[in-house]
């Protein structure tokens, strides 16, 4: 038995029939139904076989389209990829930012309290300058008025002892120990100086009558101070 096979598409049909030979040559008969049928085989085959050359490359540009498909894919993954990467990045650098944010808030918060707390300071301290000052103004006012009746209790007390018999003796003890010693320093210097008594008598003077003429009341000069006559 000889087989004859005609691939149609992706698949295959097989037709079977027996063949007479006839000197060793293989002689293929054709019965005449058969013709119409293997003509119509012919022919659907070759369209069949461009049909399969169309699908080839119909096969092959989709492949190729697939593999740029996997490329652009894997092109895409390694964008997303990176841009994962960078929303993370960006993601702890907006935290970090938002962290310092609130610790800045915080300090801000604590320099505004602080602040507060100087100004409450400050506005003491002026209260208690305000108040020293008006402590120091009323401390001046009174150390001056002190100083007034100071200086006119001292005018009033001078006065009273200028007019004082205590300020009299004290004057004529003065006058009288200037006298003394003011008379003595002349004898002294007309003595040192070759006066002798034996050669300048003065026996006309006489120092206990001239104490005993001076006045017990002391006598108004003309510049208006009371002083003694000692003569």
């Amino acid at each position: 038995m000889s087989t004859v096979m005609i691939q149609i598409g992706y698949g295959i049909r097989i037709l079977e029939h027996e063949w007479p030979l006839h000197g060793g040559y293989k002689t293929v008969i054709w019965p005449r139904p058969l013709r119409g049928s293997l003509a119509w085989f012919g022919e659907a085959a070759s369209r069949f076989s461009k049909a399969r050359e169309e699908v080839t490359k119909t096969k092959r540009s989709y492949d190729g389209v697939l593999g740029r498909h996997d490329a652009l894919m894997k092109q895409l993954e390694d964008i997303q990829a990176k841009e994962n990467v960078e929303k993370e990045s960006l993601s702890a650098e907006l935290e970090s930012a938002r962290a310092e944010a609130q610790t800045l808030k915080a300090q801000v918060q604590t320099m505004e309290t602080q602040v507060q707390s100087l100004e409450t300071q400050v506005q003491s301290l002026e209260a208690r300058a305000q108040c020293s000052e008006e402590e120091s103004k009323l401390h001046l006012a009174e150390v001056e008025k002190l100083q007034k009746e100071r200086a006119n209790s001292w005018a009033l007390e001078k006065e009273k002892f200028l007019k004082s018999k205590d300020f009299d003796s004290l004057c004529l003890k003065k006058a009288v120990m200037y006298f003394d010693k003011g008379f003595d320093g002349c004898l002294a210097q007309f003595r040192a100086n070759g006066y002798s008594e034996e050669e300048h008598v003065a026996s006309f003077l006489d120092v206990e009558q001239t104490l005993a003429d001076m006045p017990e009341d002391p006598v108004e000069g003309s510049s208006g101070r009371y002083i003694l006559i000692a003569l």
